[in-house]
């Protein structure tokens, strides 16, 4: 019995092996996202900002619009709602619209979006993203 249980276990422990040198995966791999694309996007902006800094980060926002992928864009700041799921503490949300997930992949590559984050990015202090397939 002791046997047979070392022998299976050995040639199970050998066949985990073998995949991992031969790069099979079992692991779960979700099919391409089908449907339109919601990419929302809520910045926290460092308090002690100049007028002149967050005007240009305003245009750094508006100029996204300009990226062939993008199908609509539009920007907000917190409404004052007050309720307890709530959160009122961002500054600025972005929330753009994509026909599929590829566009959206094609709008972070952009040099458009590549300049916005490097220009920009010293301006927050947190910035939090939810992506969403629309049905």
């Amino acid at each position: 019995m002791k046997v047979r249980f070392t022998f299976i276990f050995c040639t199970f422990v050998g066949l985990l092996l073998f995949l991992q040198v031969a790069k099979i995966s079992f692991a779960f791999s979700p099919p391409p996202a089908k449907g339109k694309f919601l990419h929302v996007v809520y910045v926290w902006l460092k308090p002690d900002l100049t007028a002149q800094e967050i005007r240009a980060f305003e245009s750094g926002m508006q100029a996204l619009k300009k990226i062939k992928t993008v199908k609509s864009l539009h920007i907000g700041k917190p409404a004052g709602t007050q309720r307890e799921v709530v959160d009122n503490s961002y500054s600025y949300v972005i929330v753009i619209y994509f026909n599929n997930a590829q566009g959206h992949d094609a709008y972070q590559t952009d040099p458009i979006h590549q300049q916005f984050v490097e220009k920009h990015r010293a301006k927050w202090t947190r910035v939090q993203v939810y992506d969403a397939l629309l049905e």
